[in-house]
């Protein structure tokens, strides 16, 4: 009996060896009901749209911030506050960093009334209006890190649009709760 119980223990730590380093489902990219590109069937960009010279007409970010996490952790989060007083919609479908070797556009979305992180293609800024990246809703993901963030420190972020031009911003690292 015992050697029994010895085997079916090893069985399950090799299944959980194997689950833990080999297996990496795929998960559909999927734009989100109701969004700008639910609406005209796409999911993310496959490219970036080509850079415009000088800046984004009447975009303005404000309170830019970036999560810090332990050693060895090599995701984070970034939020931010968009300002958009031009007169027409503007659409976010990218962030570059130096910090991260991947950058994604996510949101949080109930599915089965589990919240779920989702990425989505973009994010619109409404014209005369504002769109907020906060925890729990839509946030910039960094992906594979390159050094670890501790509070304090600056990280530079480019905010790609839709109609090619960019934006730079600083975010500063700290805590999701100041």
């Amino acid at each position: 009996m015992r050697s029994l119980l010895i085997v079916l223990n090893l069985l399950l730590l090799a299944a959980i060896v194997f689950v833990t380093y080999f297996w990496q489902p795929e998960f559909p990219e999927a734009p989100l009901p109701g969004t700008h590109a639910a609406r005209i069937g796409q999911t993310a960009p496959a490219e970036l749209p080509p850079m415009t010279a000088g800046t984004t007409p009447g975009i303005v970010v404000r309170d830019v911030f970036v999560v810090p996490m332990p050693p060895g952790i090599t995701t984070t989060a970034a939020y931010l506050k968009l300002s958009n007083a031009g007169p027409q919609d503007m659409r976010l479908v990218a962030v570059m960093t130096p910090v991260a070797a991947n950058a994604e556009l996510h949101t949080h979305a109930s599915e089965g009334g589990v919240m779920r992180m989702r990425r989505v293609a973009e994010i619109v800024v409404p014209a005369g209006g504002e769109t907020t990246l906060a925890p729990g809703g839509l946030h910039v993901m960094l992906f594979g890190l390159k050094q670890t963030l501790t509070a304090g420190d600056q990280v530079a972020l480019t905010l790609v649009f839709a109609d090619g031009s960019r934006l730079a911003a600083e975010a500063m690292v700290r805590p999701a709760i100041p």
